[in-house]
């Protein structure tokens, strides 16, 4: 997973609005999404409700663009790690739903999510849902790859900001798993 996110993040590119452009210090452009901005501005009991229901609907968005690999890519080896997404997504969602219940009975909910963020996933799986063989496999690496990196820009700030342990460890294994430093996978 960790090398299909550096192959991916070698055709990141320079998104336009409504997400602003920043670079990361390692020669990429990484997005910023209205979620990350959103966050930033929360500490506390509220920062981490809302980190979980942002990464839940992130997950969402993830598992949707991942399931039409199957259906219109080509690559093998694209395929198989989209499945895994789909599953590991899939699981963390669970994980992240339990949170949720147990430490924040009045979750935020689906309308919390900035309405940019909405409008961006949607026009993603629109454009992926018009596309299809080699071409897809192109598009979907290069949608895969910004989504990833606003993941980890959510993630770093729920390792800084989570009130609970377990958070923090799980934002910390996001970094890890989807995290590109300088140009090459993490660890």
């Amino acid at each position: 997973m960790k090398m299909l996110c550096w192959i991916l993040s070698l055709v990141l590119f320079t998104v336009a609005s409504p997400l602003e452009a920043a670079p990361a210090g390692n020669g990429l452009v990484v997005a910023v999404d209205p979620m990350v901005k959103d966050l930033e501005g929360r500490q506390g009991e509220d920062f981490e409700a809302m980190f979980l229901s942002f990464l839940i609907h992130h997950h969402r968005a993830g598992i949707r663009m991942a399931t039409l690999v199957a259906e219109r890519g080509v690559d093998a080896e694209l395929k198989l790690e989209a499945e895994k997404l789909i599953a590991t997504n899939n699981r963390e969602i669970e994980q992240m739903n339990q949170w949720l219940e147990q430490w924040h009975p009045r979750k935020p909910g689906e309308d919390m999510i900035p309405q940019a963020t909405k409008e961006k996933d949607l026009e993603m799986i629109a454009e992926l849902e018009k596309t299809r063989d080699a071409k897809f496999d192109k598009l979907f690496a290069a949608f895969i790859a910004e989504h990833q990196s606003i993941g980890v820009q959510i993630a770093q700030l729920g390792v800084e900001r989570a009130v609970h342990e377990e958070v923090k460890a799980f934002a910390a294994r996001v970094v890890d798993l989807q995290g590109v430093t300088k140009g090459k996978p993490t660890k």
